[in-house]
């Protein structure tokens, strides 16, 4: 139980991204305790932290990755090398920012850079704790909107070929998001697959219908129509 704190506690300061006030983690990490007895335990779990990032540590020496004070703990993001996390995060909003701008190159390299660090959902066996399952959401809807915003940055250089797997993988995990059949029926269409492109829509409406009892939207619609008639091109 007293390993299992442990880690919550760093999981908690790297999700929080900021300084956590003591009374917050108490809160979260011993509601069930006397307030007291919660501030001890929190006492002994940032020591045991501590000891853990840092077994070298000599007494008196300053904390190297966790600073805190009477009423505030946080990471010490200067002497953490590298957060996979934030890399993704930053990548992904330089692709951003460079989608905006119009910038498709720079937003492909950004957002392939992204995609290449999301392995697997954040803390993916950990299911007990709101705040994880929280960012674990933002995170997963965060890469979701990647792998559309890479499609299309692929899409407007003309790599189509390119683009195809990042609209497949959207469409896989997100099979109710409309754009993602979009983009595979407007890929699918310019490489010459007109008939696989007919067969994603129909894909895309079967799914809409079953999942949430609706049909596709005008864009959509439109589309379809355009391929029937050749115009996907």
């Amino acid at each position: 139980m007293a390993a299992k704190k442990v880690a919550l506690l760093l999981k908690y300061l790297l999700v929080a991204d900021k300084p956590v006030p003591r009374h917050v983690l108490v809160s979260e990490l011993w509601s069930h305790l006397e307030e007291a007895a919660a501030r001890h335990n929190l006492a002994v779990t940032l020591y045991n932290l501590r000891r853990i990032l840092w077994p070298q540590r000599t007494g008196g020496t300053e904390p190297l990755y966790i600073k805190s004070d009477a009423n505030y703990i946080k990471l010490h993001w200067d002497n953490i090398a590298f957060y996979d996390v934030k890399a993704f995060q930053t990548s992904y909003r330089e692709g951003l920012k460079a989608l905006n701008q119009k910038l498709w190159s720079q937003a492909v390299t950004a957002l392939a850079a992204a995609n290449k660090l999301y392995k697997t959902d954040f803390l993916a066996d950990d299911t007990d704790e709101a705040w994880i399952l929280k960012k674990r959401a933002q995170l997963r809807n965060n890469r979701l909107d990647m792998l559309e915003h890479l499609a299309e940055a692929f899409i407007k250089l003309g790599c189509y070929r390119e683009a195809y797997p990042h609209a497949e993988a959207l469409v896989q995990l997100d099979p109710c998001r409309e754009e993602g059949h979009r983009m595979l029926m407007k890929i699918l269409s310019v490489l010459g697959h007109r008939s696989q492109a007919i067969v994603q829509y129909q894909e895309c409406k079967n799914i809409l219908q079953y999942e949430l009892g609706i049909q596709p939207g005008p864009k959509t619609n439109n589309l379809y129509h355009q391929i029937i008639r050749g115009e996907g091109h």
